[in-house]
């Protein structure tokens, strides 16, 4: 899954993001339906950064890699300094 999301800032990003864990390890608990689990990748970028939106879909892609490598409800993030 891909969500773009303007004005939002970065811990409050990542934060939505792991919050998006939590819900699914219940429904996984609950169905007994073995591993299911949650990558998140974030990419953010401040207003006025100069950054291509493909530069920061990439960005967001190899955090999603970096979350996936770490496993079981993972989230990743790649904030633009």
């Amino acid at each position: 899954m891909t969500a773009v999301v303007l004005s939002l800032a970065a811990a409050v990003a990542v934060g939505s993001a792991a919050h998006l864990t939590h819900p699914v390890e219940r429904l996984a608990a609950s169905a007994r339906a073995g591993p299911l689990t949650v990558s998140v990748g974030v990419a953010v970028i401040d207003p006025g950064e100069s950054g291509s939106a493909a530069s920061l879909v990439a960005r967001g892609m190899r955090a999603l890699e970096q979350a996936k490598a770490a496993r079981r409800n993972a989230v990743r993030a790649d904030i633009a300094a």
